[in-house]
Formats: structure tokens, sequence, C-alpha cells
């Protein structure tokens, strides 16, 4: 027969190992959405500077310039989708580490998640607040995607207009 006290312990192993799991697939899902975000900045960041080199000629060639937007276009779209899809599995398995964190933790829990949520909380003496809210925070995941797919549409507009 177990004691009471070593099975408390064996279920808080477990709770730990699901946690560290948790966290483990959580930094994999990090470090996958990065690599989206990253992979397809560098793409757009080359057809940018295409399009820059060819709209500012002294007679831009409408027939690249429109060509080379459409295509940043449809990427943007592609990378919007891709980089929402792994924010929001980040996000899901913050949720799954958050629910599994053993008490008293507060890695992403307790005071962890008050702090990220925009609340006030205390470290010892110490009041601390994260300094932007949550809609600042999200909108700004997406404000490089969102630049480069106007200045997708907003490139072959401003050489036609020039024409």
């Amino acid at each position: 027969m177990t004691n009471v006290k070593e099975s408390k312990i064996e279920n808080n192993d477990e709770l730990v190992k699901k946690f560290t799991a948790i966290l483990n697939q959580y930094n994999l899902d990090t470090q996958a959405q990065w690599n989206i975000f990253t992979s397809f900045f560098v793409v757009h960041a080359l057809i940018a500077g295409f399009l820059v080199n060819f709209a500012s000629k002294t007679t831009p060639n409408i027939w690249i310039i429109v060509p080379f937007s459409i295509f940043g276009l449809l990427l943007s779209i592609f990378w919007f989708m891709g980089y929402l899809r792994a924010s929001e599995t980040c996000m899901f398995r913050l949720k799954q580490a958050q629910e599994s964190e053993p008490n008293n933790w507060y890695i992403f829990g307790g005071k962890a998640k008050d702090y990220f949520e925009g609340s006030e909380i205390n470290i010892g003496d110490e009041p601390m607040k994260m300094p932007f809210n949550k809609w600042k925070n999200r909108f700004n995941r997406y404000a490089i995607i969102l630049i480069f797919t106007l200045f997708y549409i907003i490139t072959p507009v401003i050489v036609v207009v020039q024409k």
C-alpha cells in the first residue's frame, strides 16, 4: 500500500513532467512562429527593394511593378495567415502551460498572467506593470505585415498616377 504523502509526490512529479512537456512544445511553437515571420520578412524585403528600384527610375516600367506588387500582396496574405496560425498555436500552448503549471510557480499563471495582461503586480516591495495593454501588443505583432501589404497596394498606384 502506498503512503498518501508518496502519492502526492508522484502526482506532483507527473504534473511537473506534463508542465515541462508543454513548455518544451511551447518553445518549439514560438521558434516556428519566429521562423515563419523572418523567412517571409526576408522575401518581402527583397521584393520591396526591387519595387523601389524599378519605381524610382525616370521611366518606371509598370509591367514589372504591377506583377511584383501582386506577387508581394499574395505573399502578404500567406504571411499573415501563417503567422496568425503560428501565433494562435503559441497562445494555445501558453494557456495549456498556465493550466498545468504547478501551484505557486507563477511562471505563466497567477501574478505572471496578471502582469502580462496589463495589471500592476508587486514583486517583493517593487510594483511592476506591463507598459502596453493587450490590444497594442496584438496590433504590433501584425503591423509590419500590414505595412508591406499597404506598400504593395500603394506603389503601383503612385507609379500610374505619376505617368
